[in-house]
């Protein structure tokens, strides 16, 4: 009956979730298994359906990529892209979904008001920064207000890199990942880390802060040490651009 096909496609995608990054030949048993079962309590069409969801579900998983505000987690996303890795970059979405005209804008404007807005309409992004900056409520409600439109983006990019161009390897580039609870939807999370002085140096040449400014804006991320510890991959940027793509390329044919 309806229940029961429901009830076994659910239980299909959660199958698809936890198996996508087993080895083929356990996936070709289980998805077997589960076409019987489904067989036997939905017949042929609730079988099909559920090892469909199954494959499906089985490519929406994705390897997440975080970091620090300047450990150098767009140098590997930049890497794992030169070696064939499609990236869903999160900055991007972020500034694309609060355009004007689109869903985004709409409820950031309404979370804010007009007082947010240059003469041309579009967001004062500066203006908006240092304003989160300095009131964590503020920060709060600028979430509340893109992080829905983002996630949308987000997973349409991912259905369409997965199930039409097929795309062996996918990386969702994002700052946030373990504060949005994205790393729910990720197989594998790389935390990219260097060690506190590095960052606050990168950090300092890069915005081009003094050291008090930088040592500010470290603090008000989640703790990267937090991050390492709930990471199935640290890669350590102490060194150089070559260790960092020595340490990217011992990686890739674990992610895909």
């Amino acid at each position: 009956d309806l229940s029961a096909s429901i009830l076994v496609c659910v239980c299909a995608a959660v199958q698809g979730v936890l198996t996508d990054h087993a080895r083929a030949s356990h996936k070709i048993g289980m998805n077997a298994v589960l076409f019987l079962l489904s067989y036997r309590f939905t017949g042929l069409a609730g079988a099909g359906a559920a090892l469909l969801t199954s494959l499906v579900f089985g490519r929406l998983r994705v390897v997440g990529l975080t970091g620090g505000i300047a450990t150098g987690k767009s140098s590997v996303s930049r890497l794992l892209k030169d070696h064939g890795a499609a990236i869903i970059d999160a900055d991007v979405v972020a500034r694309d979904v609060v355009v004007p005209g689109r869903w985004g804008y709409r409820r950031l404007v309404a979370a804010f008001g007009t007082s947010i807005l240059q003469a041309d309409g579009t967001i004062n992004r500066p203006a908006l920064r240092d304003a989160i900056f300095a009131d964590p409520a503020l920060r709060r409600k600028l979430n509340a207000a893109t992080h829905l439109p983002i996630i949308i983006d987000m997973i349409s990019q991912l259905l369409y890199l997965r199930l039409v161009q097929l795309h062996p390897l996918v990386v969702l580039d994002a700052p946030l990942l373990f504060e949005t609870g994205l790393q729910r939807i990720c197989r594998r999370v790389l935390v990219v880390v260097c060690d506190d002085d590095t960052e606050a140096r990168r950090l300092m040449a890069r915005d081009s802060v003094s050291l008090d400014e930088a040592r500010r804006s470290m603090a008000a991320q989640m703790p990267l040490a937090d991050k390492a510890r709930r990471a199935d991959v640290v890669i350590n940027n102490n060194g150089t651009l070559a260790d960092l793509h020595a340490q990217v390329l011992a990686l890739l044919p674990g992610l895909v």
